[in-house]
């Protein structure tokens, strides 16, 4: 996977990209958008971290 921003994408084109990592971890409903956060803080896109966050957030 890609570690950090895509360059010259805009905010909505990350957002949706983050959102389609989030589901492709597993998230489903209220979760896409907590993991996508998660990305969006971390600055990174990647499918491990969208699913280590899954994980954890499940595990709450």
């Amino acid at each position: 996977m890609v570690s950090g921003f895509v360059e010259g994408s805009n905010h909505s084109e990350r957002l949706r990209l983050l959102k389609n990592i989030a589901m492709m971890a597993g998230a489903v409903g209220d979760e896409i958008q907590v993991v996508a956060k998660v990305l969006v803080e971390k600055s990174l896109v990647r499918i491990d971290i969208a699913q280590e966050e899954l994980a954890k957030l499940r595990n709450k």
